[in-house]
């Protein structure tokens, strides 16, 4: 069910072979790694996404390279030996939830009404929260087994409830979107689901965010009860609340950067990183000839898991239609047929793909990482979202210049056959998004150094509760009252214009 990967060097008589100038250095080098606080980390990983979890495991490689102790819970480890401070420990039944749960995701994508989002996101990654906790006593029997920091994976707040186990400070991390109730743990109004910026926020959206709110309030109240109840059962009636032990993280590091990301309120809790991930793989030989031997160019298309199969033959028709060669990351079943010009992977290297010269546009879902991906390459992109973030996350990059939008449900071949070509034609998209990634890479440190010296503060100050919103203190009640507040003003101005529009 689980395994321990992972391999701890060990020095015997070599040592008395090393020079009196290698001793030197290996005590001095060790002297700086304990006044940097060498600390044992645990960090939870269970959602098994691929592009997700390469953000994670960028960190916990370079935090066990820095000489922590670093013991990571993953359903799919890094398996690097060489990295003998890395302890991963997999636990593979969290795959088989992703798969048995895969309807219930789908129930999500279908429908976007913001009820729906709520329950089945929760109903959904609970199951993992609790598969991890079902395995802390097996994993870690000896009650004393302690730790100087938690790195959880911001996916559910019952996940917090490890807080109580091992009573250590928490760090909360997000490779793409930050779930609903992370604001609230933080101290962030919001009165939707999304809480995005937006001065083009219609009447119809107002009162959905009005009734968002009002159906939250008690929705938070009621989960927080339930999973409080859930926290207790795993570690004793002891254990602190959830809510106390979920307002009490010390830090959320955050995936994104505002230039190419939907901007939110935000506090100083809420750290954005933007890692730049290099891959160890390379290309496999017959892509990389693909790739070379385009006299055409390249459109790399990557639609992700959440792709509707019933769009396939559409997509096929005018991939043959394009005046250029396409290489598509999928692994989808079988397909009605495959057009001349036309190279499908079920696996390759995205980075590489996208950092090739030949390569003119991307046709991509819009998950954050992927937006990230092709900023960083100069590559522009079409962006055919399916779920969640993607919605938002294209209509930043349609609204930056850098992509074009379209619309899966109703495209036809022609449609998808114009837009491909309008992007790779058309030099405008290319010199918009070569610019916003001069504006994203002109900054005074990189996401992991960022990231890495965050983490190594609340290490060094066991946590960081003066940097706490005062919001994140307040009573349910008064929280609530603030933001209910305004948001009945919201809709009251919006019934009033309405009236004296319909009246002029």
């Amino acid at each position: 069910m689980f395994t321990r990967i992972g391999r701890f060097r060990t020095y015997g008589d070599d040592i008395m072979n090393l020079s009196v100038k290698s001793i030197f250095l290996l005590v001095f080098g060790t002297t700086l790694i304990s006044s940097s606080h060498s600390a044992k980390i645990l960090c939870v990983f269970p959602v098994p996404s691929p592009s997700v979890l390469t953000v994670y495991q960028v960190i916990s490689k370079e935090l066990s390279l820095r000489g922590h102790q670093v013991t990571v819970i993953t359903s799919k480890p890094l398996n690097d030996h060489s990295l003998s401070n890395l302890t991963e420990i997999e636990i593979s039944t969290l795959n088989d939830i992703e798969r048995r749960n895969r309807p219930q995701m789908e129930m999500i994508f279908k429908n976007e009404f913001f009820l729906n989002r709520l329950f089945y996101y929760e109903q959904y990654f609970i199951n993992f929260a609790e598969e991890v906790l079902d395995h802390v006593d097996s994993l870690f029997p000896d009650p004393s087994t302690n730790f100087d920091l938690l790195i959880l994976e911001n996916f559910h707040q019952l996940i917090y409830s490890l807080g109580c186990r091992f009573k250590a400070p928490i760090i909360g991390i997000n490779s793409d979107f930050i779930p609903v109730f992370v604001y609230d743990q933080l101290g962030i109004p919001s009165v939707d689901f999304s809480t995005t910026i937006d001065n083009n926020v219609s009447f119809f959206n107002n009162v959905i965010n009005f009734i968002g709110t009002l159906v939250k309030v008690p929705h938070s109240l009621y989960t927080l009860y339930t999973l409080d109840k859930k926290s207790k059962r795993y570690f004793g009636k002891d254990c602190p609340n959830i809510e106390d032990i979920v307002y009490n993280v010390s830090l959320v590091l955050m995936n994104t950067n505002p230039v190419i990301n939907s901007q939110h309120l935000s506090v100083p809790k809420l750290v954005p990183i933007l890692l730049d991930l290099k891959p160890n793989q390379g290309l496999s030989n017959d892509v990389r000839r693909y790739l070379d031997e385009s006299t055409r160019g390249i459109v790399y298309f990557n639609l992700g898991t959440n792709l509707h199969s019933t769009i396939i033959e559409t997509i096929m028709a005018s991939i043959s239609q394009l005046p250029y060669d396409v290489l598509w990351l999928l692994d989808h079943g079988a397909v009605p047929y495959t057009p001349e010009n036309l190279l499908i992977k079920k696996t390759l290297v995205q980075h590489h793909v996208l950092r090739h010269p030949k390569t003119k546009v991307f046709v991509s879902q819009g998950d954050l990482i992927s937006v990230q991906e092709a900023v960083a390459s100069s590559v522009p992109l079409v962006g055919m979202p399916f779920a969640f973030d993607q919605f938002g996350n294209v209509k930043k990059i349609a609204d930056l210049g850098i992509a074009q939008s379209i619309d899966y449900a109703t495209m036809t071949k022609d449609d998808l056959k114009e837009i491909i070509i309008e992007v790779a034609e058309n030099n405008k998209y290319k010199e918009s998004i070569t610019h916003v990634n001069k504006l994203i890479q002109d900054k005074p440190s990189g996401g992991l150094e960022k990231s890495i010296w965050w983490i190594e503060y609340v290490i060094r100050h066991k946590g960081t509760k003066y940097l706490r919103s005062e919001t994140a203190t307040m009573s349910w009640m008064q929280y609530f009252l603030i933001w209910l507040d305004s948001s009945f003003e919201n809709v009251l101005g919006c019934l009033y214009n309405t009236y004296e529009y319909m009246h002029f």
